[in-house]
């Protein structure tokens, strides 16, 4: 399968490293802008995944570190407020079936592949790392749009260049800034958030999460909400149109175990750190030229996204 395969993996560490954006009584936490601020996150993630098709077992893993910088600009006349996201720096191991490896630094980013088939995933790293991002939002800080600098992608074939997408990526922005509640909450209250992660290929996973106040710890004079998610269900699409020769006709995904913290900043309105460990399985059913066969997916993503001071 194209996706939950060495490029989906790429994508994954891409996606996973780029989506970050007392209490007694109750506490309404909100994202906040603050002209002029600069926050520095560094994120590191692991993905471990075994696809089983018809009986032989297909594994990749990878390891991914990111720093990135997130500066919010000045109000404009009309209230609009830009924030540009860079990535300065990443690191990137994949081990892919048949012993293959592929590695990625930005110390030396155009590093050529050893196997000219996995310069895709070089170059998609490239153009991660020499691409800002703007995110547009409104007087009232909802997220308008999302924009690339179109010199950037030009040079792009048109696979590379859909991960690219702008309205794809401002969906996606705004489903992983939607886990805080509508209202204000207290210790032990509980809310639900239907969450989509695109996965590169013309691939999504849906996710039903229920989220947890626990309560407010302290982290270097800094007092944080802790928020517990907790995946309760998953599914998995693929679009019709998406280029792969091997479709997936039927998935019947699980969670099969999660972990997880969120420490949010209500002061600056901003996350302080996320760490995740989510466990996927389940059987799916390929087809290839029209014909079937059985699999399975045992799929793990650990990540850590942490502010810097």
């Amino acid at each position: 399968m194209r996706g939950i395969s060495w490029r989906t993996i790429a994508w994954l560490c891409v996606a996973a490293c780029l989506g970050t954006s007392a209490a007694t009584a109750q506490d309404k936490l909100i994202h906040k802008r603050v002209e002029g601020r600069k926050l520095v996150y560094h994120t590191q993630a692991k993905i471990e995944q075994t696809l089983n098709i018809a009986g032989m077992d297909v594994e990749t893993k990878s390891q991914v570190f990111v720093h990135s910088e997130h500066v919010e600009g000045r109000r404009a006349a009309d209230g609009t407020l830009r924030e540009t996201q860079k990535v300065t720096s990443m690191q990137v191991e994949l081990q892919l079936p048949g012993g293959l490896s592929v590695s990625f630094d930005s110390a030396n980013p155009d590093k050529p592949a050893a196997i000219p088939e996995l310069e895709p995933v070089l170059q998609l790293f490239r153009v991660t790392l020499r691409t800002p991002t703007t995110l547009v939002y409104d007087r009232n800080n909802e997220l308008q749009k999302v924009e690339f600098p179109p010199e950037a992608l030009a040079s792009l074939d048109e696979s590379t260049r859909s991960e690219f997408d702008p309205e794809k990526r401002k969906k996606q922005f705004k489903i992983e800034a939607d886990f805080l509640p509508a209202e204000p909450v207290k210790p032990g209250d509980k809310w639900e958030r239907s969450q989509e992660s695109y996965i590169g290929g013309g691939q999504t996973f849906f996710f039903q999460t229920e989220y947890q106040l626990t309560g407010v710890v302290d982290k270097n004079g800094r007092k944080l909400h802790r928020i517990v998610p907790k995946p309760l269900t998953v599914s998995y699409a693929m679009e019709a149109n998406a280029q792969s020769p091997l479709k997936v006709i039927n998935s019947e995904l699980a969670i099969a175990d999660s972990e997880g913290e969120i420490l949010f900043d209500a002061v600056q309105g901003i996350v302080h750190t996320s760490t995740q460990r989510v466990r996927i399985t389940g059987p799916m059913t390929f087809a290839i030229n029209g014909q079937e066969f059985p699999g399975k997916l045992d799929l793990t993503i650990r990540q850590k996204t942490e502010l810097q001071p």
